[in-house]
């Protein structure tokens, strides 16, 4: 459950780091801490997300499911 100290603590994240992060244009006009920003989020968070991972979970869980089936059909 979100606190108040913790609604504090995202809402002072946002103001004084993400915000400005997103709206800090080089002469270039990009945003390049907030790309830092976001290269960070994709590669921490990729590997739960992959093809690879899905399909062996679904494999685990197949499994698993079928071995239940089967011993509420035959006890």
């Amino acid at each position: 459950m979100l606190t108040r100290a913790d609604a504090d603590a995202l809402y002072r994240l946002l103001e004084e780091e993400i915000v400005p992060a997103f709206y800090d244009r080089g002469a270039d006009q990009v945003p390049h801490r907030w790309m830092e920003f976001v290269k960070e989020a994709i590669r921490t968070v990729a590997p739960r997300f992959s093809a690879r991972r899905m399909v062996k979970e679904y494999a685990v869980r197949m499994r698993s499911g079928a071995r239940k089936s089967a011993v509420a059909r035959h006890g």
